[in-house]
């Protein structure tokens, strides 16, 4: 997702052949040469990239298209929703009219999908060119706003528009209006949206705050930049000033989680997370400085997320519940050894253990799930532990070798998805930077169990092949299955848990991959976007998945030829949905249904 429009307009790398494997229960859904549905019947899929799949196992995809009036750069990009197998139906395409939009304005550029319903609703950002469209500036926050980008709702019916730059922002004072609509925008199952915007007062670019969708559809502030915060307590007879207001989740509930900075520039660790329930004030659920008291005494966080970068990881679920990572001080918390980019750092006793995973609850103080300097869950050596939890790239992977945010999954269930490095109290000549990063589940009952390590050999190749890189993209779902995106031998491959937590291939470029009818072809470049736009890792957090809740994955690979297909696995699913499973899930009456479900 993050390279899409480079995967559409873009050449592709070549890589060579290992061999093939049997692969079984895929499904196509769209292959360059098909029909593609638009006003012309001429028009064929020429590139197609497969971006999400929701509940009911539809897809969304988008492609580049060809045929008797497409023009390459004027209408020759667009999305598309498999609606059942074999149905695709048109979302929108470049060139045609904006929804919502006077005549003659249409999309200009390739929509930008950021969220994909059950119900079959996109969200996406779109620039829009025709009569009263100014593009002027062509930068996000620099001068006055032009309004040539804004942000739709749409189905294969038709769509709306939610918000466009310079329109008049809601709660501000007058001749105040919308600057950058199209960032941290978020959309829920019941079809509410929520964003952070810059906002401009005709003078300057001011400070940013957090808007959402009423019942109504109309636009009503969740944060306000300059507010005062009045649930926030203070140590000081000044309230404390809202400058700046990031949006990291929004659920099913239409509960907005946001991330409120002192300072406009929203820069270092913010410092509060705040929860907005519809209809109730604004909840505090952490605080800089609030006592972690299961950990001990006088033990505070002193930052959420890792504060040398922008994207602060925050993963909420329908429960109103939060897992974040956080750095901790106080008594008896050691930071830990300095690292290098070629090695690891030295075995450290006592260890490092600056670092932990926090579970937020309304009302309720921090809660410590998994913290660094605690012995390594699922593989039963109490001398190994956590260097780090929450981050990657720890002292690993050569010249990479730096300390990132990685993705955070928290479903439902309260299961905690994580990455972490590792390191020993005592020398340990098995231990590398080849294989001191892994990722980890916490399951509902608190038990926790590795779900892939650098170093092991990857299941379903015949080389073997091991892991060894952790760049990869991965996703919690409510059934506790993980699907991670991970290089073995220098390809690119997919791997999903079945129901019973064991990892399973779905597919490696390099194989044999079967288009049906006899029709086999190499998988010469793969794509997938487990985890859009670099947040948290879990579906609830973020409404856009190529990993559903059943457990279906869809994925897009490129042929040798340069043609390209969408698949959907099975592999690790839930039996697909007949009649009566549909049935089923819908009066959720599982015990009177003959339908089968394996659990």
């Amino acid at each position: 997702m993050k390279n899409l429009l480079l995967i559409l307009l873009a050449g592709f790398s070549f890589s060579v052949s290992i061999g093939s494997t049997a692969h079984a229960q895929l499904r196509v859904i769209a292959v360059s040469g098909q029909t593609a549905p638009t006003s012309d019947p001429t028009t064929v899929f020429d590139t197609v990239v497969p971006v999400a799949i929701n509940i009911k196992g539809n897809v969304l995809i988008q492609a580049s298209i060809v045929g008797d009036s497409i023009i390459s750069g004027e209408n020759s990009l667009g999305m598309w929703i498999e609606e059942q197998p074999g149905v695709i139906s048109q979302v929108t395409q470049t060139g045609n009219q904006a929804f919502d939009m006077p005549a003659g304005v249409s999309f200009s550029a390739l929509p930008y999908p950021s969220g994909f319903s059950d119900s079959n609703h996109v969200m996406f950002t779109g620039r829009i060119v025709g009569p009263g469209i100014e593009d002027i500036n062509g930068n996000c926050g620099i001068g006055a706003p032009d309004n040539d980008i804004g942000v739709w709702q749409a189905n294969v019916n038709g769509g709306n528009l939610v918000v466009q730059a310079a329109d008049a922002a809601p709660g501000t004072p007058e001749g105040t209006v919308f600057h950058c609509v199209h960032t941290n925008v978020r959309q829920n199952e019941l079809g509410g949206v929520a964003f952070s915007a810059s906002v401009y007062d005709g003078t300057s670019r001011t400070k940013t705050g957090i808007w959402r969708t009423n019942g109504s559809g109309a636009l009503e502030p969740v944060v306000l930049p300059g507010e005062q915060a009045l649930e926030i307590p203070t140590n000081t007879s000044s309230p404390f000033t809202i400058e700046f207001a990031k949006i990291v989740g929004h659920n099913n509930l239409g509960t907005v989680a946001a991330y409120l900075w002192e300072n406009p520039s929203g820069t270092g660790s913010p410092s509060a997370i705040s929860l907005s329930k519809n209809g109730l004030p604004r909840t505090t659920m952490a605080l800089l400085e609030d006592e972690i008291l299961d950990i001990g005494p006088g033990v505070v966080i002193d930052a959420f997320g890792e504060i040398s970068r922008d994207d602060f990881e925050v993963a909420l679920n329908n429960h109103d519940r939060i897992a974040v990572p956080v750095t901790l001080k106080g008594p008896g918390i050691v930071p830990p050894d300095p690292v290098s980019p070629e090695s690891l750092p030295a075995a450290q006793s006592p260890p490092g253990n600056n670092r932990a995973i926090a579970v937020l609850d309304l009302n309720q103080q921090p809660k410590v799930l998994v913290q660094s300097g605690q012995e390594v869950g699922g593989i039963g050596d109490s001398n190994l532990v956590y260097y780090s939890v929450g981050q990657f790239g720890v002292g690993s992977l050569g010249s990479r070798g730096s300390v990132l945010e990685s993705p955070l999954g928290f479903n439902d269930e309260g299961e905690v998805l994580f990455q972490a490095s590792i390191n020993s109290l005592v020398p340990d000549p098995n231990l590398n930077s080849l294989n001191n990063d892994g990722l980890w589940l916490i399951d509902k009952d608190q038990n926790t169990h590795i779900v892939i390590r650098e170093g092991d050999i990857a299941p379903g190749t015949t080389e073997p092949f091991i892991f060894r890189s952790f760049q990869f993209e991965y996703m919690l779902n409510n059934l506790g299955q993980v699907a991670v995106e991970a290089v073995v031998g220098g390809k690119k491959g997919i791997w999903a848990t079945d129901l019973q937590g064991q990892l399973r291939l779905i597919v490696l470029e390099g194989q044999s991959i079967d288009l049906g009818n006899g029709d086999a072809r190499l998988v010469e470049e793969l794509f997938v976007s487990l985890n859009p736009h670099e947040e948290p890792a879990s579906i609830n957090a973020n409404s856009i998945s190529n990993f559903n809740d059943r457990g279906q994955l869809t994925f897009g690979v490129r042929f040798p030829d340069g043609s390209s297909a969408a698949f959907v696995s099975n592999l690790v699913a839930i039996p697909e949905p007949t009649t009566c499973m549909l049935m089923v899930l819908a009066t959720l009456a599982l015990r009177s249904s003959r339908c089968s479900v394996r659990t």
